[in-house]
């Protein structure tokens, strides 16, 4: 049994207390020659559960991704397919692949989707544990994140077959001003007047942030805009708009801080290189633009409609300052790119 080092740091972000986190790591077994050692705090096996003294265990199912590292994670005695509640079912290969994973779970048949099993040993509560210690729940699916920066993970919470909230923490403590980011960005968007918009309350506890699910029970994540966009869009870029100076603009620092991290390379046309300087002074100018709120990752699969209503989630990537218009294009560039696979260019 071979685990990735991605999959370490992420099992052992998720698991591990978060006091410990920096000065202890998970020890994970993989065969039967494995050592534990008796100042070890979380055990993830991938054979048998450990059978030492003072360890409770929960055990695991895990879906992984193409590239062989894990995706989802359920317990193996879940009733339903919560960990569906990250993915995007916009496409009908998407559906199918949903509908799959439903019947396994009416058939008792998740070994089907299964990539394996994993039991995690500890001697006291774990990272979520702590953080979900106030949310009435009794289950809990877990997807591991996104690769790249700030990864963080998000674990839809459940109680009594329903799916009641959702708990993000970063994979980095490092990355936990992520965290803080989204919640002042949910408590601004709550405290404006948006009409037909619902966003989820949402607080931080030890650090991870747990926020009520607003999922309704019949919605739509329409892969094109429509009016109820258009609405919301409007409504936000009247309730915030400003002027500000393309320098000042939360969108300029995002851009900048990307093209200062490209370098000259052999790979890199010179003309394109040049160009790229070309953006970077623009975007030291002091030319007055109209800006106003954004969402920052407006995109089909960060919200639910359902008839005029429009429940929005996911405010991580929330600016405060971003030129008019910049959600916008960015739902027409996703949906293009991950759902239709259009030409972007």
């Amino acid at each position: 049994m071979m685990i990735q080092q991605i999959d370490r740091t992420i099992l052992n972000s998720i698991f591990l207390p978060k006091h410990l986190l920096g000065s202890q790591e998970v020890r994970f077994v993989l065969s039967d020659t494995d050592k534990i050692e008796k100042e070890d705090e979380v055990i993830i096996s991938f054979g048998e559960p450990v059978n030492q003294e003072g360890f409770t265990t929960e055990s695991f199912n895990y879906i992984n991704n193409p590239d062989g590292t894990i995706r989802w994670i359920f317990p193996v005695d879940a009733k339903s397919p919560q960990f569906l509640e990250f993915y995007n079912t916009a496409t009908p290969r998407a559906r199918v692949f949903a509908l799959g994973c439903k019947l396994a779970f009416k058939f008792k048949s998740q070994r089907f989707i299964s990539s394996g099993i994993f039991h995690v040993n500890t001697r006291g509560a774990t990272r979520i544990e702590n953080a979900l210690s106030a949310t009435k729940h009794d289950t809990y699916n877990i997807f591991t994140g996104t690769n790249g920066v700030n990864r963080s993970f998000l674990a839809a919470v459940g109680s009594g077959g329903k799916t009641t909230h959702f708990l993000k923490g970063m994979i980095d403590p490092a990355d936990s001003d992520s965290i803080y980011h989204e919640q002042d960005q949910l408590e601004k968007a709550q405290n404006l007047n948006l009409i037909n918009v619902v966003t989820p309350a949402s607080q931080i506890v030890k650090g991870d942030l747990i926020m009520e699910s607003i999922r309704p029970k019949r919605s739509a994540q329409p892969g094109h805009l429509n009016e109820v966009h258009h609405q919301f869009l409007a409504n936000l870029a009247k309730q915030t708009a400003t002027p500000v100076s393309i320098k000042g603009s939360d969108f300029a620092a995002t851009v900048k801080a990307g093209l200062d991290r490209i370098v000259p390379d052999d790979r890199i046309n010179e003309d394109l290189f040049n160009l790229i300087e070309v953006h970077k002074q623009l975007l030291q100018s002091e030319a007055l633009i109209p800006a106003s709120q954004a969402h920052g990752d407006f995109t089909p699969w960060n919200m639910f409609m359902n008839g005029k209503q429009l429940n929005v989630i996911d405010w991580e990537l929330g600016m405060d300052k971003a030129p008019m218009l910049f959600d916008l294009f960015h739902f027409i560039f996703q949906s293009e790119r991950f759902i239709y696979h259009g030409d972007t260019n």
